[in-house]
């Protein structure tokens, strides 16, 4: 239901507004009313539909201009043509939260008892001794209808009547000749004890409604929304075809992995001692077994070759073998183009990295050491062994070039 001039009524289920559907507003002045003064009564009606849910309690609500007046505002509420509640209240009152508003769920139907507003079924018949028979509850069924109008409190002239005990009776059935409107209607849901307190010897005021004040009047029809839509007030909604239902989820929970407290590791300490290095081979003064022999004996041959009788003999020049590199750490390295040396300096990087500086120090001496024990050792040239083939005792040796 739309606000107008900063009045609003709706009505809820399960905290929800409900939707409204064709609304209408009528804002002319009533003629058939007239003010005590003899002045048009100003009114603004508003109607609408709106569904409805068996078994469901619901709310009324509405709300009023949200500016200080000199004069209260009173809300009547109707339902199905029975008076169920009215209040007075202002913009300050009722609602300290969100001013000018209020809202009710409950009403009185004795003296003692309360109860819930709830929506029901309608219960129909064709027997007339036992169907509804106040026709104005049977000519507004279907329908909420809240009032508000602005007024005043006035001291009552005349002493009031005492309160009503007789309880509010609940629907009877309904003769289906007098059905009319939706199959709810409001319903006496479970009592809930709350009397009256009476006031004594205090002064009675009566209300009075403010003339040339224009009233706004609320009406909601209600009805399950499968006839709201059979009857065109509701757009019809596409049901959609029930999805099988899919297998439930099972979802395990993963361990929570607490977070591990690092104690700061020292670097590993390496002493000069750990540290060893390759010793040199010890040279062979004997001859190879390469042959497999144990020993082979040679008798000397005199043997006397002039350098002028063989003008065209060049000696064959003897390749001195590389001695492998030998690495600080005791380790034969591989003698292949593809392994990048290591500097010196990035050793000594590595080590004040890794070490504390006294380690480290004590590291680059030893490695200076080592280096100049290699250097050395490469320096040495280790004489190669006289490989020997199959001699034969006093065979002579022929050591021309002649091919004949």
């Amino acid at each position: 239901m739309p606000k107008i001039n900063g009045y609003e009524a709706w009505v809820e289920i399960d905290g929800e507004k409900l939707d409204a559907f064709q609304l209408e507003v009528d804002e002319d002045q009533d003629d058939n009313e007239l003010e005590d003064d003899g002045s048009t009564k100003l009114i603004t009606r508003l109607s609408c539909y709106i569904p409805s849910e068996a078994g469901k309690v619901f709310r009324i609500c509405a709300t009023i201009q949200r500016v200080p007046t000199s004069f209260l505002v009173s809300m009547l509420a109707r339902v199905d043509g029975k008076k169920i509640f009215d209040t007075e209240f202002s913009v300050d009152e009722k609602c300290p939260e969100e001013p000018g508003r209020i809202s009710f769920e409950e009403y009185r139907v004795d003296s003692k008892h309360k109860t819930k507003l709830m929506f029901d079924n309608i219960t129909l018949t064709d027997d007339d001794t036992v169907s509804e028979k106040d026709d104005k509850r049977l000519a507004q069924l279907g329908t909420i209808c809240v009032e508000i109008e602005p007024g005043i409190w006035v001291k009552r002239k005349r002493p009031r009547a005492p309160p009503k005990t007789t309880r509010l009776k609940k629907f009877s059935p309904v003769h289906e000749q007098h059905k009319i409107g939706g199959s709810h209607c409001l319903q006496i849901a479970d009592l809930i004890l709350d009397p009256v307190k009476l006031r004594k010897g205090c002064v009675r005021y009566d209300w009075k409604r403010l003339e040339r004040k224009r009233m706004y009047e609320f009406t909601f029809k209600y009805g399950p929304l499968d006839w709201l839509q059979a009857k065109g007030y509701a757009p019809l909604i596409k049901r959609l075809p029930d999805a099988p239902p899919s297998p439930p989820m099972i979802i395990e929970e993963s361990p929570r992995i607490e977070p591990l407290e690092l104690s700061p590791v020292d670097p590993p300490r390496i002493e000069p001692s750990d540290i060893t290095m390759a010793e040199p081979q010890p040279e062979n003064t004997e001859s190879s077994n390469i042959m497999g022999v144990d020993s082979i004996k040679v008798e000397p041959v005199d043997i006397k070759i002039k350098k002028e009788d063989f003008p065209e003999f060049k000696p064959i020049p003897v390749k001195k073998e590389e001695s492998p590199e030998i690495e600080f750490i005791g380790i034969k390295t591989e003698t292949s183009a593809d392994v990048k040396p290591v500097l010196a300096s990035q050793v000594d990087e590595d080590a004040g990295t890794l070490l504390n500086p006294e380690d480290a120090l004590a590291f680059k001496l030893l490695r200076e050491k080592m280096e100049a024990e290699r250097r050395r050792q490469s320096r040495i040239v280790k004489p190669e062994p006289l490989i020997i083939g199959s001699l034969i005792a006093g065979q002579t040796i022929d050591l021309t070039l002649d091919d004949d």
